[in-house]
C-alpha cells in the first residue's frame, strides 16, 4: 500500500478534514497528502517544530502547518489533533 493510499483511507468516512504524511529525517518533506489541502504545502521548517523536543510553544500558542495557523489538543488516549 502506498503513502497516498493511507491518506485517502483517512480521508474516506469524512472524519477528517486534511491530512498528510510527512518524513522527519534526512526526507523533511511531505510524502502524501489530501489533494488541494493546507497540510500539502508543510514545509521543512514546520516539521522540525513538530518532531521538536520542547513542544510547550506549539500546545501553548499554536504553530503553522502548510502556512495555516493550528491549534492542537491532546485527547485522553495521547493522538494529538489539531
Amino acid at each position: 500500500m502506498s503513502w497516498q493510499s493511507y491518506v485517502d483511507n483517512l480521508m474516506a468516512d469524512g472524519s477528517c478534514q486534511d491530512s498528510a504524511i510527512v518524513g522527519y529525517t534526512d526526507a523533511k518533506y511531505v510524502w502524501a497528502a489530501h489533494a488541494g489541502g493546507t497540510f500539502s504545502n508543510i514545509t521543512p521548517q514546520e516539521i522540525d517544530v513538530l518532531i521538536g523536543k520542547d513542544r510547550t510553544s506549539f500546545f501553548t500558542n499554536g504553530m503553522a502547518l502548510g502556512s495555516k495557523k493550528c491549534s492542537f489538543k491532546i485527547k485522553k488516549n495521547s493522538r494529538i489533533y489539531c
